[in-house]
């Protein structure tokens, strides 16, 4: 059983993106910013810690964030986004910040299967959730260059 993602541990907020969905998103998008992460697992040379945050605004942001967290980082993307940002989420219909996506007309992207995350680079046993990629784009923005 994968306890660590549906009770606060301290592990909880660790869970790293699989490198192929990384690669399918980044081939998509060119990412130039990873909007949550550290220094051992950040999937872009220019990352955001809990301690260290960059401006959004002129990045290709990913994101994989904290599940302990998600509306700062909705609200974030919302806010600041000048560009493209690509969150990874639960899906949390019930949610405000997912509510929040749905009303600023986020592009949805739900798998038909659970994501298998990594641990300290180890893939671990499939959540008890499903996943959904929520697109956040400018008006005259969002085409890969």
């Amino acid at each position: 059983m994968n306890d660590g993602f549906n009770k606060a541990t301290p592990l909880s907020d660790e869970w790293c993106t699989p490198e192929w969905l990384f690669k399918a998103l980044d081939s998509e998008f060119g990412f130039t910013l990873d909007g949550a992460a550290t220094k051992e697992n950040t999937k872009c040379s220019l990352y955001c810690t809990k301690n260290t945050l960059h401006d959004w605004s002129n990045q290709r942001v990913f994101c994989n964030p904290p599940y302990s967290n998600i509306n700062w980082f909705v609200t974030q993307a919302l806010r600041q986004t000048q560009q493209i940002a690509v969150l990874l989420l639960p899906v949390r219909t019930d949610s405000d910040w997912f509510r929040l996506l749905v009303e600023n007309k986020a592009e949805l992207r739900f798998f038909r299967k659970r994501i298998k995350f990594l641990q300290n680079g180890v893939e671990m046993s499939s959540p008890r959730f499903a996943s959904v990629v929520a697109i956040i784009k400018s008006p005259d923005n969002g085409q890969k260059p």
